[in-house]
């Protein structure tokens, strides 16, 4: 009978004992999960702020710019000197301001890459379905003066009427865009060095292209048109343009996902 009470009190402070290490053991892992576990609300809040910090961080996609390099192939355009066509000029200018926007981080395309002849209608149709950010056309005068950055002029019954777009008025939607463009790129000329003035006028194919979309007319500084082709001068009118376009990025960009079909 004694050898059974000594059992049962052996018993009740082995089970006492171990209740109580279960016990400690519950407090310790509480402990542990609370010290892991962000305070009420912070979780959800932080994953937000992150979030939020995050689409801040990121710069906003830079927009393609068509640029297209007037005539071509049997349109030479002006006949500047006895020996430089138009065409050739506004093809190596291009080239010169595709090289410029990419060292600003800025895609640029080339309607024609040689001398290839293409329609105006051809020139539109290429813009209107690769949707760029800008369309920048290109030409050259043999006249002293100032370099011409144009806007489309749209005559009144011109303007596209019900659910379909005029060919003739496609300019008519992104034109606001394209007078901000245009008031950039008039600045950063003048800013390089340059005289510049802003025109509107009815060039095609600027009335015909549903994206914002300039012409700029590039004239010599000086008597001899040969400037034209002087790799300073084609660098400083390409600088000057790709400072301009590249001020106006998430303008551009906001246009450009706006034409999206």
């Amino acid at each position: 009978m004694l050898l059974n009470k000594r059992r049962g009190h052996r018993t009740s402070r082995l089970r006492a004992g171990i209740g109580a290490a279960c016990s400690l053991l519950l407090l310790v892992l509480i402990g542990l999960v609370r010290a892991q576990s962000p305070p009420p609300g912070t979780s959800n809040q932080t994953s937000r702020g992150e979030s939020t910090a995050s689409r801040q961080a990121s710069p906003p996609a830079k927009p393609l710019v068509l640029i297209d390099p007037a005539h071509g192939g049997g349109e030479s355009g002006a006949v500047l000197n006895p020996t430089l066509l138009e065409k050739d000029v506004t093809l190596a200018l291009a080239r010169r301001l595709r090289q410029a926007l990419g060292a600003r981080g800025i895609a640029g395309e080339l309607v024609r890459d040689d001398d290839s002849t293409l329609s105006t209608d051809d020139r539109a149709a290429r813009a209107n379905g690769e949707h760029p950010g800008l369309y920048l056309c290109l030409h050259a005068s043999s006249l002293v003066g100032s370099t011409h950055v144009v806007t489309a002029m749209l005559a009144e019954e011109d303007e596209s009427q019900g659910p379909f777009l005029d060919w003739a008025s496609a300019q008519s939607g992104p034109l606001p865009t394209s007078a901000a463009v245009q008031r950039q790129l008039v600045a950063s000329l003048e800013n390089g060095g340059l005289r510049a003035r802003a025109l509107a006028a009815r060039l095609r194919p600027l009335n015909n292209i549903a994206v914002p979309a300039v012409a700029v007319e590039v004239s010599p500084t000086e008597a001899d048109v040969s400037e034209l082709i002087a790799p300073d001068f084609e660098e400083t009118i390409a600088s000057a343009l790709a400072n301009g376009i590249a001020r106006l990025v998430p303008t551009l960009a906001a246009a450009s996902r706006a034409a999206q079909p």
